[in-house]
C-alpha cells in the first residue's frame, strides 16, 4: 500500500503529514527522519487494529449525465453528434421491443 505524503520545510526542519482518514504529521530536524517518524505513527495505527480498505460504490443513476452536464462543452459539435446518436438510438430500441 502507498499513500501521498506532504512535506515541507520549516525553520526547525521538515513536517511530513498525510490527510484522512489518518490525519497525522511528524516534525524533525531532517526530511528524511520527518518521513520515518510519520512512516512509525502510521503503523502504530495499523497496529492497533486500525485498517484502511477500498470502499466500492455503485455509481447513482444519472450520474454520467450530472458528471457531463458540469464538465463537458456544450457548444462542442462532436459532444453534441454523440448526444443525438444516444438518443436516436434510445428511441430506436424503446420503439421496437425486440431489439435487444
Amino acid at each position: 500500500m502507498s499513500i501521498s505524503v506532504f512535506v515541507e520545510p520549516l525553520d526547525s526542519g521538515f513536517r511530513a503529514s498525510c490527510g484522512q482518514p489518518l490525519a497525522l504529521s511528524a516534525d524533525a530536524s531532517s526530511r528524511d527522519e520527518a518521513i520515518g517518524l510519520l512512516r512509525q505513527k502510521i503503523e502504530e495505527r495499523l497496529a492497533d487494529g486500525g485498517e484502511i480498505v477500498d470502499l466500492e460504490l455503485s455509481p447513482r443513476r444519472g450520474q454520467l449525465r450530472e458528471w457531463l452536464n458540469r464538465n463537458t462543452e456544450t457548444d462542442d459539435e462532436l459532444f453534441g453528434e454523440w448526444e443525438e446518436a444516444i438518443a436516436d438510438y434510445r428511441d430506436s430500441v424503446e420503439r421496437d421491443v425486440n431489439a435487444l
